[in-house]
């Protein structure tokens, strides 16, 4: 359990940078997709936000309800795959993070992709770690979706429509 569970600081200031990034309020809505330990969904929850965390592995969500009964912090742990994720328009900030996108063939990435879109309210916002740049741009043209700003490191984008069709995106603006 406890290599599951990294050193509490650094678990506060990855959460610190989250918030940061993308200008979260307290209260706001967050789904963290693939979650794993859940270590920082716990401490976003410790922080004020209403929060979700699911993983594929019953093991990883086990852990982090460990982890969250410990430190006290009310999360909704699920057990599910994100290929089935079938939440519209809900949170306010959906996450999936630690080298979890691309994984799958090109199609299965592009509706996972579509399904993350879905769950974003209108004017909320998609994390999205990507540690292989080379194998987003390229093997899944993530860059049809989000910009690459190399000054930062990191994709960018603001999303206007979001449809699904035959769980593909089909209409998708950006800026």
């Amino acid at each position: 359990y406890e290599q599951f569970c990294p050193e509490w600081k650094f678990v506060e200031e990855r959460a610190e940078e989250i918030i940061e990034s993308v200008h979260l309020q307290p209260g706001m809505k967050i789904l963290d997709v693939a979650c794993g330990s859940g270590a920082e969904t716990t401490a976003l929850a410790i922080m004020g936000y209403e929060i979700a965390g699911v993983d594929f592995s019953p093991a990883m969500i086990n852990i982090a309800k460990r982890i969250s009964s410990e430190k006290k912090a009310n999360v909704e742990w699920r057990v599910g795959d994100m290929c089935q994720l079938s939440e519209y328009e809900k949170y306010d900030l959906v996450m999936l993070r630690d080298v979890i996108f691309g994984v799958f063939d090109h199609q299965t990435n592009l509706d996972v992709l579509g399904k993350l879109f879905n769950a974003v309210k209108k004017g909320g916002w998609l994390l999205l770690e990507v540690y292989n740049k080379k194998v987003a741009l390229e093997k899944n043209n993530i860059e049809g979706f989000l910009s690459y700003n190399p000054v930062n490191n990191r994709f960018e984008g603001a999303f206007e429509k979001k449809t699904v069709e035959g769980n593909v995106i089909t209409d998708f603006a950006s800026n």
